[in-house]
């Protein structure tokens, strides 16, 4: 029997939503850490494994940017996208998990 992916990921919404933006080459990590972290709606900043920021909001829903900087949607971590067929540099969703973004 598969799994309904739809039905499982709108069960498991995180309650606080995340998103992946680059961080910028004139600023290191923890400088667009503190940065981003003055915005109202941002809970937590992390630095992924591709050295991206991992952004956790305190919204409903993860905006498209933050301070000006563009911010992708992501899956949640359980769900990565190779349990789709993706191949990270292949992935074509709108939608990134922390592996393909």
């Amino acid at each position: 029997m598969g799994l309904d992916y739809k039905k499982d990921l709108t069960n498991e919404l995180p309650k606080h939503p995340k998103g992946i933006t680059d961080i910028p080459v004139d600023f290191d990590f923890n400088e667009f850490k503190t940065y981003l972290l003055t915005n109202p709606l941002v809970r937590n900043v992390t630095k992924t494994k591709l050295g991206h920021a991992a952004v956790t909001f305190l919204s409903n829903s993860a905006p498209t940017s933050v301070n000006s900087y563009a911010v992708k949607p992501s899956l949640l971590s359980i769900l990565r996208c190779k349990m789709f067929g993706h191949i990270t540099n292949k992935c074509q969703n709108e939608t990134k998990c922390p592996h393909c973004a």
